[in-house]
């Protein structure tokens, strides 16, 4: 009879450590296609632009992203990671069978019509996003530049208060199989990241780091 009330604290206590205790949930896939109406996310209905796939995603989660041009929520052309360790890989085909960066671009592009504020950058990290991934995406600033409206077509100057394509913050940030174009205010900014500096420099990885300014 004396043993029951051990029982009955052990029980106690172990669900007191289920529930204390931080529980790690499975990572979430979530998809993008450039057009897609009326999509939550899911592979059958992808959202219609990348932002939405960041403001839904949790700590961990993967955005796949299908070949297309993107201009951001209401054509802004920012995009912001704002939560740690989620990877976002560009290069799929429309119904995300295939992945391949190069003949399948997802491209982030700078709309040449908005009229409104815009950010410095086009795609940024906010708060923390340590251990983001970012893999086979197309940034294009071209919209931010100012052309001659007869052939050539050379390069007339940008828009003020711009800077580079990319700004991260946080650490063990990876960027990879990335092309950056078409900036008058260099190509990325990584404090604390691995990203531009060490990958260009390091032989092995030089490879998976595009740059066409």
């Amino acid at each position: 009879m004396r043993r029951k009330p051990c029982r009955a604290l052990f029980v106690v206590i172990a669900m007191l450590l289920l529930l204390t205790c931080p529980h790690t949930l499975p990572a979430a896939d979530w998809f993008v296609a450039a057009g897609a109406k009326d999509g939550d996310g899911s592979r059958a209905r992808p959202f219609h632009d990348p932002w939405r796939a960041l403001a839904a995603a949790s700590a961990g989660d993967v955005i796949h992203i299908a070949q297309g041009v993107y201009h951001g929520r209401h054509d802004r052309s920012v995009w912001i990671v704002d939560r740690p360790r989620i990877s976002v890989l560009g290069g799929y085909d429309q119904g995300f069978t295939q992945r391949d960066p190069w003949a399948n671009p997802s491209v982030l592009a700078f709309h040449a019509d908005y009229e409104g504020v815009n950010e410095a950058s086009l795609l940024i990290g906010a708060e923390d996003h340590t251990g983001v991934v970012i893999d086979g995406l197309v940034l294009d600033g071209g919209g931010r530049n100012r052309y001659d409206l007869k052939p050539p077509m050379g390069l007339r100057g940008g828009l003020n208060s711009v800077g580079p394509l990319v700004m991260f913050s946080s650490s063990d940030v990876v960027i990879r199989n990335f092309v950056l174009t078409n900036s008058l205010s260099g190509a990325a900014h990584a404090r604390s990241a691995r990203a531009t500096g060490r990958e260009a420099a390091d032989p092995r990885e030089r490879q998976h780091l595009r740059l066409c300014l």
